[in-house]
């Protein structure tokens, strides 16, 4: 019988750590492990340890301050459990959840689980001083049990609260401001007066896995560092852009890896450098085979891996068929279908580039099976008027090259003729990607879905519809901006109006840094900087060729009206869209991926998640540009503007010889416009640049 009651007062003894061990298998780990205050922080002598649980406040006098223990780290989306009970005269207490620690003070500020006499089982937001959600004190008294334990349950979902007590539901709230963090660390509090305490034990939390968030990524098309009004753009406001700025972060040291279209575009899809890649590493023309070879490890092909459905509206530029080229009047395949994408409505290059049609899967949209299309790179072909023959044709002239086959009163890059039924509006490209890009979302609405809407604004020729002509100060590339920025808000409209904005991760960038005149007379005033203070131009390794902006916001996840200054680039997408997803990649793929998702996220990390950039204008013999760090090195013969004086015709150093032009080194942190060589003051560090690229190189990865 002795022996019975030993067993049975062990067990009782041993009750808070089975119950522990039962939730930990329920996926839940203790927050406290009934010894010690591992894992806790804040004032430590207004708490004590008896009797296996944290007691807050004394009931030998009246508590002085109000006192709060946090955790050490903070949490996201969970579920937590605690069992809690009071003792004393007009106890208030609590439990803070997704709260902060005030700088130089005791005090946390966030939500608060209320266990105070007055608000049982209520919200109340610290912020605001404002009690959000909970019972009224006659349903409080149904349920509390006074003088004794009581379990409360609290459960975070993106901006979705709920509480329990004593299995009784007292909280359903959605927090309407998104500018709100849904992070942060969990508090035990006591306020003054009293003499009170406050009881906690089991304390246990369960990190949940968010649902996977639906995927928009919008690739802008040479819009430059300095071209958005939340980046200081005078000339030129971008409204939608700057809401999701407002909404989002902003990172403010992301760059493409290549300064023009075709290798950035392969190399954000594959995760891989472009120069390591003698196939799409540069421009592509209009009518080239696929580059990137089907079974690569792709963007959409490990997202739908990850049970994601997945589509491209708007610019692919990566080539079409098999060796050789597309059969435009047939099937066009391989093509976005075959590298992972379930959707695709894309122009198959760019807007002054034949042929000049829309592909809807895997077939031109439109096209007469009695005009079928011709295309040619080499030679004309058919009889349709050039810009180079019949120049009055033209409604919008060309400053260099663009003076092949006429379209819509647009000379283009190369030779097309038949597919008269199938040919583009130029002013309503922009309405037909948005309104394709708008029914993807709609019909996907249900489940998980990544977009990937590559617009062709403001590549050129920039002929916005005539809606928006007038509405910047800088002339049709302005316009073409708003326009847009329109397409951005439509987008970002239907997510709102389908009630997915919170359940949607979106980022805006662009494939290359900005460029004013880039083929036909259409800029307008060259006063606006599209790169702002940056040096350089699309086709430049100097900052305005590559880097660029770079906006990503999710509501509840990422901090709304954040900067972030670390290192990123497109490549990263791939390897961080897999840690948000859950998928493991093989070793072979995305070999110059880094996973970024703390950065994308604002979690805390001990260091960046990219170290080193390569960047290129295109090909894959160089010359290369080197960051480590601050440290940048242009090698020799790369120094180049790209276009002299804004962008007008004349190429900078044209007729000289790469080696005329030196190795150019910055440290970005004092130089971020580019302004002086320090190559010749710091000869070590450019050899060190020199030959961490070399290292790169060689290894055929930069990712571990």
């Amino acid at each position: 019988m002795n022996r019975m009651l030993i067993i049975c007062c062990a067990l009782v003894a041993l009750a808070p750590n089975v119950r522990a061990a039962e939730e930990d298998r329920g996926g839940f780990a203790p927050l406290f492990d009934g010894k010690s205050f591992s894992g806790w922080e804040g004032n430590l002598k207004a708490f004590r340890i008896e009797d296996g649980a944290i007691v807050g406040g004394s009931l030998a006098g009246p508590v002085p301050h109000n006192e709060y223990l946090c955790t050490s780290k903070p949490y996201g989306d969970f579920e937590l459990r605690f069992r809690f009970k009071l003792a004393g005269e007009n106890v208030n207490a609590g439990v803070q959840i997704r709260s902060e620690r005030v700088p130089n003070s005791s005090e946390m500020i966030g939500y608060q689980a209320d266990i105070g006499q007055k608000y049982w089982g209520c919200l109340y937001d610290e912020r605001r001083h404002k009690l959000l959600a909970g019972p009224s004190p006659e349903e409080q008294r149904k349920f509390i049990r006074s003088n004794d334990w009581n379990d409360y349950r609290v459960l975070c979902e993106g901006r979705h609260v709920r509480f329990w007590l004593n299995g009784h539901p007292t909280v359903d709230y959605v927090e309407p401001d998104t500018s709100i963090p849904q992070v942060g660390v969990i508090g035990l509090q006591i306020h003054k007066g009293g003499p009170s305490e406050a009881w906690y034990r089991d304390i246990v939390i369960k990190e949940l896995t968010p649902a996977k968030p639906n995927i928009v990524v919008i690739l802008a098309d040479d819009i430059g560092y300095g071209d958005l009004s939340c980046h200081g753009a005078k000339m030129v406001q971008t409204p939608n852009l700057d809401r999701l700025a407002r909404d989002g972060r902003r990172f403010m040291d992301a760059h493409s890896p290549a300064s023009t279209c075709t290798p950035t575009r392969r190399a954000l899809l594959t995760g891989k450098y472009s120069w390591r890649q003698p196939e799409g590493s540069a421009i592509a023309p209009g009518d080239a085979a696929i580059t990137i070879q089907p079974g690569t490890v792709t963007l959409p092909s490990m997202l739908k891996g990850a049970g994601y459905t997945t589509g491209i509206v708007g610019k692919w530029h990566l080539g079409l068929g098999p060796d050789g080229g597309p059969d435009w009047n047939g099937e066009i395949k391989p093509g976005p279908l075959e590298l992972g994408f379930d959707y695709s409505f894309i122009m198959a290059a760019t807007g002054d580039r034949v042929p000049t049609v829309f592909i809807e899967n895997r077939r031109v949209v439109g096209l007469d099976p009695s005009d079928p299309i011709k295309v040619s790179y080499k030679e004309k072909v058919g009889s349709d008027p050039t810009g180079k023959e019949n120049p009055e044709l033209l409604k919008l002239r060309h400053t260099h090259g663009h003076d092949n086959t006429i379209v819509n009163g647009v000379g283009r890059i190369g030779w097309m003729t038949g597919g008269k039924s199938a040919r583009w509006k130029d002013e309503d490209m922009a309405d037909t990607f948005t309104k394709k890009a708008v029914s993807f979302i709609e019909g996907q609405k249900e489940k998980p879905f990544f977009l990937y809407f590559a617009t062709h604004n403001i590549h050129v020729p920039r002929v916005p519809h005539p809606r928006h002509h007038g509405k910047s100060q800088c002339g049709t590339r302005g316009d073409a901006i708003v326009e847009l920025d329109v397409a951005v808000g439509e987008v970002l409209a239907t997510l709102d109006r389908l009630k997915l904005a919170d359940k949607t991760l979106v980022v805006f960038t662009s494939d290359n840094g900005g460029v004013m005149d880039d083929g036909y007379e259409d800029v307008g005033n060259f006063e606006h900087p599209c790169n702002g203070a940056l040096r350089g131009y699309k086709g430049s390794l100097f900052e305005g060729g590559h880097r660029v902006p770079f906006i990503a916001r999710w509501p509840g996840k990422i901090e709304a009206g954040s900067r972030c200054a670390e290192l990123i680039a497109h490549l990263d997408l791939l390897a961080t869209f897999a840690a948000l997803t859950g998928q493991a990649l093989p070793s072979d793929a995305a070999p110059d991926s880094f996973n970024v998702l703390p950065a994308l996220l604002g979690q805390p990390h001990d260091k960046p998640g990219r170290e080193n950039f390569v960047a290129h204008v295109g090909g894959t013999k160089g010359p290369f540009t080197i960051r480590q760090g601050q440290w940048k090195l242009i090698q020799a013969g790369g120094a180049r503007e790209s276009y002299k004086d804004a962008g007008k015709t004349a190429r900078a150093g044209k007729g000289k010889g790469k080696a005329a032009i030196p190795p150019f080194l910055v440290n970005l942190a004092d130089d971020l416009g580019e302004k002086k060589n320090v190559a010749t003051e710091h000869p070590d560090k450019v050899k060190e640049l020199q030959a961490l690229f070399e290292k790169l190189r060689d290894a055929g990865r930069s990712r571990p």
